[in-house]
């Protein structure tokens, strides 16, 4: 009998202890969720328990281990490997905070400082029990105005300091890779969306604006393209590259393979919300291209396969912005 692939993913996961750095993120506390349904024993780590429920939940029923690390990983003095993670086979990092400054290099700094030097902190705290390490990083990496669905094979040209940041890295995660022996997935994911994402981006921008009655604001002219990927199909990918993890570094863009306008975004999330309304351009500034995946690599090596559509998933977004008004009213 065939399993399914829900079973053959619990028969590569179950028992596994797995470390999820920003479990109480929006992706995050939606992996952390998935993974303890495939018997995964999670260690998550962040900050505080947040405000999402799912990870504070289960947290408290004593299913998930809870680490607050602070900023130990960011010090310099170091243990060689911290308790806490005796014993984590594979790890996840999600975590990422925003730069801050008022310049570019003083965000530069501080990305570097927080993330780039942050993960490289991370991998020296690491037991030798870990043998799989799959990164978040971002199709942001391959710069703006591609007009055709990007591989990962095509060269990155990363135009911001975030996109910087993920792919600087993406290469010093490869390098400990071939020196470590241990298994890497870089995971590149498109725009994800979906239920508790409250992040100041497109989507949850216009779901809040229109819910509050007003129409969606867009700056420029709208007409640059995206691809968004519902969570629960980011998270899928994410699980599946853990599972089915092969020995060379693997790098897979992880997104819908369609492209929508600004504008698209914007006259659906109306749509959805049954209003009546249209929405406004702040600016007539033209806008850049954008970018799309090419998910080819993702389907064949991870058996990723994106099953939310965006209508769906607009749907699903609005609903719990409608029944969560305590989490984004008056934010």
């Amino acid at each position: 009998m065939k399993l399914s692939a829900d079973a053959v993913l619990r028969e590569h996961l179950v028992r596994r202890k797995v470390l999820v750095t920003g479990a109480t993120g929006f992706i995050g506390s939606h992996l952390v969720e998935r993974l303890v349904h495939l018997g995964a024993e999670v260690t998550a780590a962040g900050a505080d328990l947040g405000w999402r429920p799912i990870v504070r939940d289960l947290v408290q029923q004593g299913r998930v281990r809870f680490v607050n690390p602070g900023t130990f990983w960011q010090s310099a003095s170091l243990p060689r490997v911290t308790p806490e993670f005796e014993g984590i086979e594979y790890v996840v990092h999600l975590d990422y905070e925003m730069p801050h400054g008022r310049t570019a290099l003083e965000k530069a700094l501080d990305d570097g400082t927080r993330n780039v030097l942050g993960v490289l902190r991370l991998i020296q705290q690491l037991p030798p029990s870990v043998s799989r390490i799959c990164f978040a990083s971002s199709v942001s990496v391959y710069g703006h105005g591609n007009v055709r669905p990007v591989k990962e094979t095509d060269c990155p040209h990363p135009a911001t300091i975030y996109a910087i940041g993920k792919w600087t890295t993406e290469n010093y995660l490869k390098q400990y890779a071939t020196e470590s022996g241990i298994s890497l997935a870089i995971l590149r994911y498109a725009a994800v969306y979906g239920p508790m994402e409250t992040v100041p981006r497109a989507i949850p921008n216009f779901i809040r604006q229109v819910l509050g009655g007003k129409p969606p604001v867009i700056n420029g002219d709208g007409e640059d393209v995206r691809d968004y990927v519902h969570v629960v199909d980011a998270v899928q990918a994410t699980v599946s590259a853990l599972a089915f993890a092969v020995h060379e570094t693997q790098i897979c863009n992880v997104g819908s393979g369609q492209g929508y306008t600004t504008r698209e975004i914007a006259e659906r999330v109306i749509r959805a919300a049954g209003a009546n309304m249209q929405p406004v351009f702040r600016s007539e500034e033209r806008a850049s291209a954008g970018i799309v995946c090419d998910i080819s690599q993702a389907c064949s090596r991870l058996g990723y396969e994106p099953r939310v559509d965006l209508a769906d998933g607009l749907h699903d977004e609005i609903q719990w912005f409608r029944c969560n008004p305590q989490f984004w009213k008056n934010s």
